[in-house]
């Protein structure tokens, strides 16, 4: 089942939550190999943008067909509305699932955040993605 995933691109939106604000967005995914994937969001909240990209691996969970696992990391920008940004690695660790015979995938996950400037760390981040796979 993991090349059923493998090469596709999805779309869809992308809600970032935790302590400190929300953002809410946009996200693209694109599968490069039958586990490897990048995704890429642009989030917004009430007085700043974040940008982000990042790899993650997948791994099938056992007798679940489209239900999976995975791990990764990346580098964020959060542009601030008055000027000024922060650089932000996030790892990650979530589920996804693709919905057998339908076009619809969804994830959760946990993004905590580094933050670059300071050597700071947040772990109450949490995301939900609900995208269309093509």
């Amino acid at each position: 089942m993991a090349a059923a995933q493998a090469d596709n691109t999805s779309l869809g939106v992308r809600l970032d939550f935790g302590r400190g604000r929300s953002y809410f967005g946009f996200s693209a995914k694109h599968f490069f190999t039958p586990k490897g994937a990048g995704e890429a969001y642009f989030l917004f909240a009430n007085r700043s943008s974040l940008l982000g990209i990042e790899y993650q691996h997948h791994f099938n969970i056992i007798r679940t067909p489209g239900f999976k696992w995975y791990l990764g990391f990346g580098p964020a920008v959060n542009f601030y509305r008055f000027g000024g940004a922060d650089l932000w690695i996030r790892p990650v660790l979530g589920l996804e699932y693709k919905f057998p015979g339908s076009p619809v995938n969804m994830g959760f996950d946990w993004r905590p955040i580094i933050f670059t400037d300071d050597g700071g760390f947040e772990p109450g981040r949490f995301g939900f993605t609900t995208r269309y796979v093509f």
